[in-house]
């Protein structure tokens, strides 16, 4: 890491009280496995917009999450083990409506190559859950997709539920990857709007990267219009629309102000280029 971007982290880990400038523990529990970091246990305020009804949430038990996104190399080696056929994806654009073209999650991109190091996307909530199921099976460990409150938990590193957050997610321009995080708007422009390397920026006051931009992120929650009946104990909530999941923390084509506060309910079949996922562990089960 270099001086700037260890300057930057110090600088969040100071402003954010509570927060202890020891590494997170990490973990691996194989050569190919996402690498995995220890999330202790905690309280988050909640709300479903900024001058909204508040509400506490209580994770009563650590876990871990995957330090990245995982990534097409990640992926490409449970499609290889498995021979599952993965295809099919709508690519966005940012020229007026979507226009649905047919690609795949080795080559999301009508413009870039591929890179293995990128996010995977173009898979659907139901193709993270097989590669959960395959990865749970080879390691002998329990994965799964985080519930939106152990997410949040973990992208807010701490921060306070308060408009600096839902504006600018506690971060400096240049931190993330979205359509205007250098100054730059998205418009016709999609040879240069892409997914990036994971792990190209700053991790945040958790040890995790690119909570917010690059790819938005499935969670393993029904979607429901409102966050304020959801579990007070921080577990998934399944009950709502579950033919809809919910993905977070924007993406690659999204404005800065979008980032810490997007939230959509996507259909769990549907494959797009902007929606890719972090896998999740209990600990001390």
């Amino acid at each position: 890491m270099g001086t700037l971007k260890k300057a930057i982290l110090a600088a969040l880990l100071a402003a954010v009280p509570g927060i202890a400038a020891a590494q997170p523990a990490e973990f691996q529990d194989c050569e190919d496995c996402p690498v995995m970091v220890e999330i202790a246990a905690g309280t988050i305020d909640r709300s479903d917009t900024v001058d909204g009804a508040h509400f506490t949430t209580t994770i009563g038990a650590s876990y871990a999450l995957s330090k990245t996104e995982v990534t097409i190399e990640q992926f490409t080696a449970y499609v290889e083990a498995t021979e599952v056929s993965v295809t099919g994806c709508t690519i966005w654009t940012t020229l007026g409506p979507e226009t649905p073209r047919r690609r795949s999650w080795k080559s999301p991109f009508p413009e870039a190559g591929v890179f293995p190091a990128h996010p995977v996307v173009c898979v659907s909530w139901d193709d993270a859950q097989a590669y959960i199921a395959w990865l749970s099976e080879k390691t002998g460990q329990s994965y799964r997709l985080p519930s939106e409150a152990e997410w949040s938990f973990a992208a807010r590193s701490g921060a306070p539920n308060d408009a600096n957050w839902w504006l600018t997610g506690n971060m400096s321009a240049g931190m993330a990857n979205c359509a205007d995080c250098t100054g730059v708007g998205p418009m016709g422009r999609e040879d240069e709007l892409s997914t990036l390397s994971s792990g190209k920026y700053v991790t945040n006051p958790f040890g995790l990267l690119d909570m917010l931009g690059n790819a938005s992120e499935w969670v393993a929650d029904c979607y429901n219009r409102s966050l304020e009946n959801a579990p007070a104990n921080g577990a998934a909530w399944d009950e709502g629309d579950c033919s809809r999941r919910v993905t977070l923390g924007g993406n690659w084509h999204d404005e800065w102000q979008a980032l810490a506060g997007q939230r959509a309910g996507v259909a769990a079949d549907l494959r797009v280029n902007d929606v890719g996922f972090r896998i999740a562990r209990s600990l001390g089960e």
